[in-house]
This record gives structure tokens, C-alpha cells and sequence, in this order.
């Protein structure tokens, strides 16, 4: 069985892995790998909002092949060894067997599982470095040799290099150690939570210096109803994000509901029995600790990309709580209930699917650059919007010399048309517009800063990506038209929008940090995403 599921879910990730194409925050995370090893490391500070052990993955394997499907690779690989993980939690006496393959189960019918299995982001490697933390405490937790717990001080260590929020969840670790000491052996205990926290510190100060001190720390506007807000309802929001992360990061609100009532009934058996179970005492200190850093302002708490390392924990909290509500009804029903409630997964992860559309495109410009490769000639002009540079780049190495790649001008929109008009020789008669991860509307600026001199018609719009194609008008008398002389643009200060995005519920806006040129590394001005912390 356990080898039918994992088979299953390696269909669910590697299903369209090829064809969907880079949007802008993967290929900026491809980009930043293809050069040299210190290189990568620069442009990870300069760029990136991740630690680097992503980036250094990414570097080894672009050294063998830069196709989308390698660079996405480690991210499926991620993925499957979290499930395989999960698995293995059935050597741990307090999850057992049915537990440990119901929350593989879960993971494997998970929309956003599939979707950041199929992305060049360090978030389906925070999801099975979460699940090798949680298989280590419970490990350690289930001890009952008093074995030193070298693995869980080394997995501490080497959290902060994997992704920030690994803190987090870390620290609750930490919190729940800390509590389990106050019911055994206090003296031993109280030194290897001591010894713990060291091996954390000492890994997030070296991650601090090797990475997060060079990087951006501005808190982006679209995380905004993922941290609290002073002055309204905190149980509002404790109630309504909990909810929303329950419901996307289980596959699906009707195994989720399941889910919370075993989740209920488990605490009060618990509460009775006055033992409270290590796994569900670091669910809720990991989420408690998140949802602290939301009030504070100082990380999102909800159902987004940045607290996905919340999810192993959360499918094996609420496998180990079913499995454990159908053990209390008389044995000749149990097999029959733990089927139906199989089925439930799987139809319910099936509709989750099906309405987040996790294969969906987000940036469909593969299918803008095919057509712009056959139409363009060689006498033609192509603008590169700013937002378009990072997958252009990736889909066409080197640089093609009708290419004029653009920088962002967000607070002088007239740049934009200038920029265009002042790179545009006056013996060229078409020019190109490729369009995507559109700011503010701005593609609709520069088609109208344009249309003076130039006739403008769409050639194609895919997915949060268009592509245009401007005729120069012809100018009585023969002279060339006026090159910098664009149309006035006028910018409405209320219309601040991402257009092409994808449709994922906790993952609204996917929007991008500006990086001003560099004047050493003599990079480009690109958009840096704000993967988060």
C-alpha cells in the first residue's frame, strides 16, 4: 500500500511538470543558480529572500541540466521524500501504522502539495525538512532508552539554512521540549532542551550572517491580511486564518472537519487522562508560535506558501487523532471506517484539486515567446517589460540583440514609453511588446504612451502574459516621427494592482520587491520576489 501511494503521488507531481511555464519568482530563483558558485551566493543576498541551501541544490543540478523539469526536479524530489518520511513515522509508537499512511495519504492528495511540488521554490523542501523535525522529536519524545538525541540537534542546526519559518516551527520544538521536561526527568531533559536551543542559535546566527543580513526585510503590502491588524476582533482573526490554513493545508474541509472533531474528542480524553501527547502539544506550540510572530507583525500566520512547513505536523496531528477515534468503536468496524474515511481523503483532495487547479498556468509566457519567435524579424525591435525579463532569460540564453530589456520606472511611468522611443531606431517600422507579472497596470500605460506614433494591435494573451505589435504610423511629408516624444501618462494612485496571477485562495498576490541596479555586479534591474521568511 505504501508503495501504491507513493507511485500515486509521484503521477499527482510529475503530471504537466514540463509544460507549465516559469513564472517570474521561479525563474528568478533558476537565474540566480546558473553562474559561478560565489556568484550564486551574491545574487542570493542581493535577490533572493531565502537561505541558501535551495540555491545550492539548484546550482548542482543546473550544473547537469537547465531544462524546466530539472530545475523543478528538487522540488518533486522534496515532496516525495517528505511522504516517505511520513511513512516512517509508523516505527514510532504513538503514530502506528494506519496513522502514518493516512497522513501520507493527506500530503499526497494535497492541491498546494502538488502545486509547490511542480514549483523552483524552497517550499516543498521546507515541507520535508518540517517532516524529518517532526519524525526526529517524535523519535526523541518516544525514546524511552534515554538515548542522547544527536539527530534532533543536528536537524535543529541546519533549519535556518533550509527556510526562515523553519525558526518557527523550530522554536516550538523547543517550547514543547521544554515542557515535556517538566514531566520526567527534569535535570537531563532541562540540559538537552539547553543543548538544543544552542544548536538552533548557532544556526540562525550563521544563516543571519551568511544570507538574511544582506537580504531585503520590508514587510510586503500583500502579506497584509496575513498579520493582525491593531484595533479589530484577534479572535476574529485567530478563528478565521486557523480556519482557512486547517482547510488548505488538509486536503480539503470535509476530511478537515473530521479531522477537528478527532482533534476534540483526542484533547479531551487527554485532559482526562491528564497526559497530553507530545505530537499534539508541538502542533499547537509550532502553530501557537507563528500565530504569536502574525499579532507581532513579524511573520503571516495563515494559509499561505510562508507557513507551509505547518503542514506535516497538521496531517499527522489529525491522522493520529481518526485513527485513534475509530479505535474507541468495537473492532469488526474499524477496517470498515478507516475505509470510508480513505475515501473521504481522496474525494475530498480530489475536489480540492479540482478547484484550485494546482497544473494551472500562473505566466503562460512560453506561449508568448513560440509566438514571438515566429513572427519577428530581423530588423524588429522587442520591449521586454520588467516583470517578463526573468523568464525570458531563462527561456533564451544568451540575449538576444533585438531585445530591449526594461527596467522598472514605478514612479516615473513615463520612462517607460521614453526608454522605448529612445532605444527605437527611426528606420524601425514594428516593434514587439511582451507583457508579464504586470504592475499597476502599466502595460495599458505604455500601449497608450505608444499609440501616438505607433499602431498597436494584440498578437496574443495567454495566461498573465500578452504580447502586442506596434506599427510605426507613417508621418506626412516622410520624416520619422519624433522618437521621445511619448504621450503623457497619467497615473491613478488608487489603481495598484498584480494582473496575471493565479487563483490559489492562500496565495493571492504573488508580487515583486524592486532591486535597483547594482553597480558592481553591473546586473539589470529585475523583479525579486517576495518569497518570505
Amino acid at each position: 500500500m505504501s508503495l501504491l501511494l507513493l507511485l500515486s503521488a509521484a503521477c499527482l507531481r510529475v503530471h504537466s511538470i514540463s509544460q507549465r511555464s516559469l513564472w517570474l519568482d521561479e525563474a528568478i530563483a533558476a537565474n540566480i543558480s546558473r553562474g559561478t558558485l560565489s556568484h550564486t551566493v551574491f545574487l542570493v543576498r542581493a535577490f533572493d529572500s531565502a537561505p541558501i541551501v535551495h540555491p545550492l541544490i539548484l546550482y548542482v543540478t543546473e550544473k547537469a541540466s537547465t531544462t524546466p523539469f530539472a530545475v523543478r526536479m528538487p522540488s518533486l524530489l522534496s515532496s516525495l521524500l517528505a511522504l516517505i518520511v511520513m511513512l516512517c513515522m509508523a516505527r514510532i509508537p504513538s503514530v502506528a501504522h494506519r496513522a502514518a499512511w493516512l497522513s501520507a495519504l493527506m500530503m499526497t492528495v494535497s492541491a498546494i502539495q502538488i502545486h509547490y511540488a511542480q514549483e523552483v521554490r524552497e517550499y516543498s523542501l521546507s515541507v520535508f525538512y518540517a517532516a524529518l523535525l517532526l519524525y526526529c522529536f517524535l523519535l526523541y519524545t518516544s525514546d524511552t532508552e534515554g538515548r542522547h538525541p544527536l539527530a534532533l540537534y543536528v536537524a535543529l542546526f541546519v533549519a535556518p539554512f533550509v527556510q526562515y519559518g523553519l525558526m518557527l516551527f523550530s522554536v516550538g520544538m523547543l517550547v514543547a521540549l521544554a515542557i515535556l521536561a517538566f514531566t520526567g526527568d527534569r535535570r537531563r531533559r532541562a540540559l538537552r532542551v539547553l543543548i538544543a536551543s544552542c544548536c538552533l542559535a548557532t544556526g540562525g546566527v550563521l544563516s543571519l550572517f551568511l544570507t538574511l543580513r544582506y537580504q531585503w526585510g520590508d514587510v510586503a503590502w500583500y502579506l497584509d491580511d496575513y498579520y493582525y491588524t491593531r484595533g479589530t476582533s484577534l479572535v476574529r482573526f485567530v478563528v478565521r486564518q486557523t480556519h482557512h490554513l486547517v482547510t488548505a493545508f488538509l486536503p480539503g474541509a470535509d476530511i478537515a472537519a473530521f479531522a477537528v472533531v478527532g482533534i476534540c474528542f483526542c484533547l479531551y480524553w487527554a485532559v482526562r487522562s491528564r497526559i497530553f501527547p507530545p505530537l499534539a502539544l508541538l502542533a499547537f506550540t509550532s502553530v501557537g508560535t507563528v500565530l504569536v510572530c502574525a499579532i507581532l507583525h513579524k511573520y503571516p500566520y495563515g494559509p499561505i506558501r510562508q507557513c507551509l512547513f505547518l503542514s506535516p505536523v497538521l496531517c499527522a496531528l489529525a491522522a493520529v487523532c481518526i485513527v485513534q477515534l475509530i479505535d474507541r468503536v468495537r473492532r469488526p468496524l474499524r477496517t470498515s471506517l478507516f475505509a470510508g474515511i480513505v475515501c473521504v481523503t481522496v474525494l475530498s483532495g480530489g475536489m480540492q484539486i479540482r478547484a484550485m487547479k494546482p497544473y494551472a498556468e500562473i505566466e503562460d509566457i512560453q506561449r508568448i515567446l513560440s509566438a514571438l519567435e515566429v513572427g519577428a524579424g530581423p530588423h524588429d525591435l522587442v520591449y521586454i517589460y520588467p516583470g517578463a525579463v526573468p523568464a525570458t532569460d531563462f527561456y533564451i540564453t544568451p540575449r538576444d540583440p533585438r531585445f530591449l530589456y526594461g527596467d522598472y520606472h514605478q514612479d516615473a511611468p513615463n520612462r517607460y514609453v521614453t526608454d522605448i522611443l529612445a532605444n527605437a531606431d527611426p528606420r524601425t517600422g514594428r516593434l514587439w511588446l511582451v507583457f508579464s507579472h504586470v504592475y499597476r497596470n502599466e502595460d495599458r500605460w505604455i500601449v497608450g504612451g505608444l499609440s501616438a506614433g505607433w499602431e498597436i494591435n494584440p498578437v496574443l494573451v495567454a495566461q498573465g502574459s500578452s504580447l502586442y505589435l506596434a506599427r510605426r504610423r507613417p508621418v506626412p511629408g516622410g520624416a520619422p516621427s519624433n522618437p521621445t516624444s511619448p504621450v503623457p501618462i497619467q497615473v491613478a494612485e488608487a489603481d495598484v494592482v498584480w494582473r496575471g496571477d493565479s487563483s490559489w485562495d492562500w496565495d493571492i498576490r504573488n508580487c515583486s520587491r524592486l532591486v535597483c541596479r547594482d553597480a558592481q555586479s553591473k546586473l539589470p534591474t529585475q523583479a525579486a520576489c517576495t518569497a518570505g521568511r
